[in-house]
């Protein structure tokens, strides 16, 4: 761990070592308590990514904290990877992080605690190119990643539904008759079946509803040829933890379809500040016609309109079943900013490269 004073009483330290991480435990957490940060931001879960996928995969820890008269105002969570001998920078946790940014107490002025913390991320060096991604353009650091002037690599969208019914009931009334038919045969269908859906928030309840999410997850994958975290060595540790941790704090929605012998589906969610963020969702292929996915999202959404919530975060990815719900859409993007010769040289054959491909399609 390093550290330098700042402007105005604040000190900076710059975090590299698994002792000084975890030594930010209570710090961070009264920190995340109170401002305004999404799960993927807590303490628990960067940690959980630390210990388990981040351990296993090599990553190095470069964690840019402020502090003010010995308390923690702002952290920048990011690590450092070397893939084909260049240094990567990135966010921490963001192969399982949907939303990435960085925390500021709101008491103190964001835009001087974020250019000071880059700025001495910069300073400390030890990378060529920095690639940050799933970075909202209402992020707190997009600003700051903006007068850099980045590359954009990837251009994505969010889909969400902001809540606009007072309860679950209202929202399946105003929907259209098609909406509305389908939503009641897929219900009648799922309960003379014999299944019902049902809400676990428990941790001691919850390892088992996992254990079949990931298993139900994996030729869901496979058969489309996609990647997971899930598969990556401490995948499933991870996920553990963070279901585990967020129980803890009564932040958990995990519903499943199921009845006294088989859980039919699974649906992961976290509640943080009048969001509730639809993680991971999963469902057993030979009842692929029931389509009780559908039923938990349904359910979901329902659950959020009943419990005051202001939207249902439906996260990244171009899936179909959005659309049905009208969702909106929020800008996400990857930007990359190189380093030094040997950065700039990289980023120009890089996208050189991905020029060629995009041709190609």
């Amino acid at each position: 761990m390093t550290g330098q004073r700042a402007a105005g009483g604040f000190e900076q330290r710059m975090i590299d070592d698994r002792g000084a991480f975890d030594a930010l435990e209570t710090s961070w957490r009264e920190l995340d308590a109170h401002a305004a940060v999404r799960p993927f931001q807590q303490y628990a879960w960067v940690a959980a990514w630390v210990r388990t996928i981040g351990t296993a995969g090599g990553w190095r820890l470069k964690v840019a904290t402020l502090w003010q008269e010995g308390r923690l105002v702002a952290v920048l969570p990011l690590c450092i990877r070397r893939v084909n001998g260049m240094r990567i920078l990135e966010w921490a946790a963001a192969r399982v992080s949907d939303y990435c940014d960085a925390i500021v107490d709101p008491r103190i002025d964001q835009d001087f605690a974020l250019h000071t913390l880059w700025e001495a991320v910069a300073r400390s060096g030890g990378f060529d190119v920095a690639r940050l991604s799933h970075v909202r353009t209402d992020a707190r650091f997009f600003s700051v990643l903006g007068a850099l002037r980045p590359w954009t690599e990837t251009l994505e969208d969010a889909g969400g539904v902001p809540i606009a019914w007072s309860s679950g009931a209202e929202w399946l009334q105003r929907q259209t008759a098609g909406m509305r038919d389908r939503v009641k045969y897929n219900s009648r269908r799922m309960l003379k079946a014999g299944f019902e859906v049902r809400v676990c928030g428990k941790a001691d309840s919850s390892s088992r509803i996992i254990e079949t999410l990931v298993r139900q997850k994996r030729p869901w994958l496979a058969a489309r040829g996609l990647s997971s975290f899930i598969d990556e060595p401490g995948g499933v540790e991870f996920l553990q933890s963070v279901v585990a941790a967020s129980a803890e704090r009564g932040e958990l929605h995990l519903s499943t379809v199921q009845n006294q012998e088989r859980i039919a589906a699974c649906d992961l969610a976290f509640v943080r500040e009048g969001v509730i963020y639809s993680y991971l969702a999963s469902f057993e292929p030979e009842l692929h016609k029931y389509s009780f996915g559908r039923v938990l999202t349904d359910s979901l959404l329902m659950w959020a309109c009943d419990n005051g919530m202001r939207r249902l975060d439906l996260l990244l990815g171009a899936y179909d079943y959005k659309t049905e719900y009208q969702c909106t859409l929020e800008p996400v993007r990857t930007l990359v900013i190189p380093r030094g010769p040997i950065g700039r040289a990289a980023l120009f054959f890089y996208r050189r490269r991905v020029k060629r491909r995009s041709g190609a399609q």
